[in-house]
């Protein structure tokens, strides 16, 4: 299997890749969300082939139906809303 030389960038090239500015590119690293990169002692490096590939992970099909929305998680006890045996009880 032949793979392709690496072909590594530094923030400011991927992000003109992207079509991002670089500070937004930080940002989405910083958040752990922006592509895969190499730290290389204190460089940052992205490799134009996994760029590519994390675009074609977000690819949205538009025709494709609507995913199911997330049911909302269940409220934790202390924000439950009072029952009515705990609105009419009375310390003595």
């Amino acid at each position: 299997m032949e793979t392709s030389p690496r072909r590594l960038v530094d923030t400011k090239t991927a992000a003109k890749y992207l079509g991002f500015t670089p500070h937004y590119l930080d940002q989405l690293r910083s958040q752990g969300k922006g592509p895969p990169y190499h730290r290389i002692e204190r460089s940052i490096r992205y490799d134009l082939n996994l760029l590519d590939k994390w675009l074609d992970d977000r690819m949205v099909d538009p025709s494709a139906p609507a995913p199911e929305p997330k049911q909302a998680a269940p409220l934790p006890a202390w924000l439950q809303p009072a029952t009515k045996d705990a609105q009419g009880a009375h310390c003595e």
